[in-house]
């Protein structure tokens, strides 16, 4: 990850890049958790907590690998945490 803001901007918020790892990934493990909802199939209560979370570390982790082989991008495991912080 390691881009909080634009090339050239004076103004720079501190871990605004984690911050939206948080919200976005926290995003994507409640639409996990609805579509499990709204699929109709009878789940064990926890399914709803857990399986959007497992879901959120596999997409995060794939995430972080694949932005090895990315020009200008390098896998932050922080970057992991706060996405599965977030779900």
């Amino acid at each position: 990850s390691n881009q909080s803001m634009p090339p050239g901007s004076g103004f720079k918020i501190p871990h605004l890049d984690k911050m939206a790892h948080f919200v976005l990934f926290g995003g994507l493990a409640a639409v996990v958790s609805v579509g499990l909802h709204r699929s109709g199939k009878p789940h064990l209560p926890w399914v709803f907590h857990v399986v959007p979370v497992l879901a959120v570390f596999a997409y995060g982790t794939f995430d972080e690998c694949h932005q090895y082989f990315v020009p200008n991008r390098s896998p932050d495991i922080v970057d992991l945490v706060a996405d599965v912080s977030g779900a």
